[in-house]
This record gives structure tokens, C-alpha cells and sequence, in this order.
């Protein structure tokens, strides 16, 4: 998908609108552009106000007008949130864990 970089940032805000989160990683994979050029991207949209950077990647500005948006962040929403890389831990994790061993976070639940 080639793509001039204003119809790329613009589709990137529709992401960040439909899904509330985006990884610099997946992004660089939808418009077959560096991880550079989308991090310069998001860079770019947040200098103008239209997203919030976190370490790999961004996120829907709150408006804060809503009780929803300014509640902390529930599990559900964290749990979603760098999924992959939270999967590639728990996979890692799980070669280390034997019979009778337990651990409560949920990079662990991910593999039950």
C-alpha cells in the first residue's frame, strides 16, 4: 500500500480513533514503511495535538469530559495493550514454569 505521508497520517488517526491504541511495529507493517518513518509520523500527529505517544507506539487523546475517560485504566484495556509483545514474554516465561509453580500476573494468563 503506497501511500504519500499525509493519507498515511491520516489513516493513522482513523486507527487510533477506531482502536483507542496503535504499535509503531504493526503500523510499519499496514503501510509497508519503516519503523523510523512511522515513529517520525507519530511524532509529527502528536506535535499537532492529535495523538499522545507512549514507548511503541500511541493513543486517542482523552478529552476528559467523559467519567469513562478519566477512570484508570481497567485490566481489559492493559491486557489488550501490546498484546504481541506481552505474548512473546509470556512464551518465553512459560519454558521457565514447572509443575506446581504459579505466578497471579496476567503475562502468565495469556498462556492458560
Amino acid at each position: 500500500m503506497t501511500m504519500n505521508s499525509f493519507e498515511r497520517r491520516n489513516k493513522i488517526i482513523q486507527l487510533v480513533n477506531e482502536q483507542g491504541t496503535v504499535l509503531v511495529q504493526d503500523l510499519a507493517g499496514v503501510f509497508a514503511a519503516s519503523e523510523a518513518t512511522i515513529r517520525a509520523d507519530l511524532r509529527f500527529l502528536e506535535q499537532k495535538g492529535v495523538v499522545t505517544r507512549f514507548h511503541g507506539g500511541a493513543a486517542k487523546i482523552m478529552s476528559g469530559n467523559s467519567e469513562t475517560e478519566t477512570q484508570e485504566v481497567g485490566f481489559k484495556e492493559r491486557f489488550q495493550l501490546a498484546s504481541a509483545p506481552k505474548n512473546r514474554i509470556a512464551q518465553a516465561a512459560v519454558k521457565m514454569i514447572h509443575e506446581g509453580m504459579t505466578d497471579p500476573t496476567h503475562v502468565i494468563w495469556t498462556q492458560a
